[in-house]
């Protein structure tokens, strides 16, 4: 639904047929060697889209342009909202504190007093202000409904904490039953740790992982790993 709006409003702009979009878009994904630049979606919806646009000779509207210049530079349009919001949260008491004729002292500790709630009340209006403005980013889906290509294989990680041998081999158990859930996977990684207790090493942690490593072993053996 994405790709298609995006052909939608880019035919709109530039007096161009959908079709004519959708080959543009397929000539520079066909002309790309690499991910993600060969994939039609990079161009219509992801860092590509400027280029598709120059392709086409479409200039994106001023509020476009503005957009995605900020959103290049996020972090410091972020704080500099931060920093402005916080002014403002400041200026209140500051302003109060001289009309009442506060002394000098007064002010600077009236000011380091609401520097806190002013930071707070920055933080949370600047977070609403970016989640009413900048709409989520949308990730392209992938279909891996024939399969997982070799190029999008990755492990399947189990962090586990383990107190004694019969929970190891419960986990290995369920590491077997990973491995016929995921037959796909490049492979499988415990990622374990012992229980916490009130010194480093127990002498239950020794056996835990000498049945661990024999039990690895054998699974490698059995499952070709």
């Amino acid at each position: 639904d994405a790709y298609r709006r995006s052909l939608e409003r880019l035919a709109d702009l530039g007096n161009h047929s959908e079709l004519d979009v959708a080959r543009a878009a397929l000539d520079l994904a066909g002309a790309s060697i690499s991910a993600p630049q060969s994939h039609v979606g990079f161009w219509l919806t992801a860092r590509g889209l400027p280029g598709l646009e120059d392709a086409l000779g479409i200039g994106p509207p001023l509020k476009q342009r503005l957009a995605r210049w900020l959103l290049q530079y996020p972090g410091a349009f972020y704080a500099m909202l931060l920093f402005a919001c916080g002014m403002a949260g400041l200026a209140a008491p500051a302003v109060y504190l001289m009309i009442e004729r506060a002394s000098p002292m007064l002010v600077l500790l009236g000011l380091a007093l609401s520097a806190l709630p002013a930071t707070v009340l920055a933080v949370t209006l600047v977070n609403w202000l970016v989640t009413l403005t900048v709409p989520p980013c949308r990730l392209p889906k992938l279909d891996f409904s024939d399969g997982i290509d070799r190029s999008s294989r990755t492990v399947v990680i189990m962090p586990v904490i383990l107190g004694s041998v019969a929970e190891a081999k419960a986990i290995l158990d369920q590491l077997v039953l990973q491995r016929l859930a995921n037959p796909e996977a490049y492979g499988f990684v415990l990622l374990s740790d012992p229980v916490d207790a009130d010194q480093p090493v127990l002498a239950s942690d020794r056996a835990v992982e000498r049945a661990l490593r024999h039990g690895i072993v054998a699974l490698n053996r059995e499952w070709g790993g």
